[in-house]
């Protein structure tokens, strides 16, 4: 059995990174950084094809339309009206 270690680093986030980590880390009332690694090792679970099947840009997600871009101040309008 692995012995479980961690090492305190900085990271320098982008805001939706930051806030999807913030939402994970509360719902499943665990630290920023145990959500962080939680994130990282589902990122890693993800096959090559369907990773590359979620369109990207440079701001944000393009849902499956293909038009519609989802940027950060999106999510802190719906934030602000879910009041989270």
């Amino acid at each position: 059995m692995l012995k479980s270690t961690s090492m305190r680093t900085t990271l320098a986030l982008d805001d939706d990174a930051f806030l999807l980590a913030q939402q994970t880390a509360a719902r499943a009332k665990i630290s920023m950084g145990k959500a962080v690694s939680m994130l990282i090792r589902q990122s890693m679970q993800t096959t090559p094809s369907s990773a590359l099947s979620t369109p990207r840009s440079r701001y944000g997600l393009i849902p499956a339309d293909g038009h519609t871009v989802i940027t950060s101040q999106d999510v802190y309008r719906i934030m602000e009206q879910e009041g989270i």
